[in-house]
């Protein structure tokens, strides 16, 4: 009937990992998502986190109710929950889809007993589904739909969703480095047009077996199947450069073009004498051969300088539009967050003439050598400058990437179509109805 005795501490009490935490007291202490983005990406950060989070066996109450929970989600492969068993602490891992069976060691005896229980009843809960094949079926389908796991997908890496819905440390070198070069279609491109549809294939007869294999074991280049016989103007061009900043760094640039679904790589390279007149030339014939329509520079470095020298060579030899973007976050991870979603669904194509040159820089300088071994690791490479500038495309066409194939193949037909159709009823009640936009049904093709 009496209520609880005084006591100096609160009945309950919420504090940051952070904050005071010597001089408190507690029968029971839970831990929720110490570990976050913020303070567990370098190893300095890490060895601060463990030392916090080492307070909670100081302020226990030594008691056998006394209890120590904590709750949370691995930001790194190096994560400090790592090192929970051996503080004696027992772990249960519940994933948002079930593990692949070649994935169940990784867990040792961590994976909660409820899903080895599902598994052990329906195996066939471990077959892959979702878009990268990450997993399995969803483990709580009231909270993570199969939709909502693929969404997750496409709004990070493959290492990031390993990491935070499947809390798997152990990443394998396919999702320490994600980008590919088998997820690309390589052909050639023309400067002015390409199909309105294609298929992405990785068939043995459509791989390019007379191009060195710049990627890990097992990554080829492969041509599309079933490019559609319609070809359309492409919907728009952009280059885009990224300046050096000092010492050996180049001033990287890529041209790339849009249509429907895909963006098309027609040139990609970089010049290591910076912001030389020679180099700021060079770089405004490439915009006036391809005929871009805008030109983006990176305005990090020297806040805008190089724009504003490249500026009057661009306005005189191919006067277009030139705009200026600054970038933020960790380089790494952004430049893997804005390539890989576009690669794992096969929207990028790259010109083989593009391929072929890059073959012939050196070989840390490579684009393609920079794509297959960035990983979401600080400094990963001694040069991304060529394969940051392709990130920064890939961002700026990333919001028409909505498209499908088919769909827009219907509608490109559609088009082709009325404009048929307004040249055929020329001069008559029929065309003047058409040119004033009255729309009728859409009736048998004429050829």
């Amino acid at each position: 009937m009496g209520g609880k005795g005084a006591d100096k501490q609160p009945s309950v009490k919420c504090i940051g990992i952070t904050g005071q935490l010597p001089g408190n007291r507690a029968d029971i202490i839970i831990g929720d998502d110490v570990e976050n983005p913020r303070n567990s990406w370098t190893e300095d950060q890490r060895d601060k986190l463990r030392h916090l989070f080492g307070e909670f066996s100081n302020i226990i109450k030594p008691l056998d109710t006394s209890e120590i929970i904590v709750l949370g989600t691995p930001q790194t492969a190096e994560s400090i929950y790592n090192g929970l068993p051996q503080r004696g602490y027992t772990v249960r891992i519940w994933t948002a889809r079930y593990p692949l069976a070649d994935k169940l060691a990784n867990y040792g005896a961590a994976l909660a007993p409820m899903l080895l229980a599902d598994i052990e009843r329906d195996p066939k809960l471990c077959e892959p589904v979702g878009l990268s094949k990450l997993g399995g079926a969803p483990t709580d389908p009231d909270r993570f739909t199969d939709a909502k796991l693929i969404e997750n997908e496409l709004d990070g890496t493959a290492a990031e969703f390993m990491l935070q819905m499947m809390l798997d440390v152990t990443l394998s070198d396919a999702e320490r480095y994600p980008l590919k070069t088998s997820d690309l279609i390589v052909m050639d491109v023309d400067p002015r047009r390409g199909p309105v549809s294609m298929a992405w294939t990785s068939a043995p007869e459509y791989q390019i077996k007379d191009i060195e294999n710049v990627g890990w074991s097992g990554d080829r280049l492969y041509r599309p199947f079933n490019v559609s016989e319609l070809w359309s103007d492409f919907t728009g061009s952009v280059m885009h450069i990224d300046p050096s900043g000092s010492g050996k760094d180049e001033t990287a640039y890529v041209v790339t073009k849009f249509l429907g679904t895909r963006i098309y790589i027609r040139k990609w390279g970089g010049f290591v004498d910076g912001t030389s007149t020679e180099t700021l030339t060079k770089l405004a014939e490439i915009a006036r051969d391809e005929k871009v329509n805008l030109v983006m520079v990176e305005d990090n470095f020297g806040d805008g300088m190089f724009r504003q020298l490249l500026s009057p060579i661009l306005a005189r030899k191919h006067p277009c539009k030139l705009e200026g973007h600054k970038v933020s976050s960790m380089k790494e991870k952004r430049i893997v967050g804005a390539l890989e979603p576009v690669m794992k669904q096969h929207r990028l194509v790259i010109d083989l003439a593009v391929v072929r040159e890059d073959l012939k820089a050196e070989s840390l300088r490579r684009g393609l050598f920079q794509m297959t071994n960035m990983t979401v690791v600080r400094g990963a490479l001694r040069h991304d400058d060529r394969i940051d500038v392709l990130a920064q495309a890939a961002e700026y066409w990333r919001p028409y990437l909505n498209a499908d194939d088919e769909k827009h193949e219907r509608q490109h037909l559609d088009r082709l179509d009325r404009e048929f159709e307004k040249k055929f009823f020329a001069g008559t009640n029929v065309g003047s109805l058409l040119n004033k936009g009255r729309v009728r049904a859409r009736g048998r093709r004429m050829r």
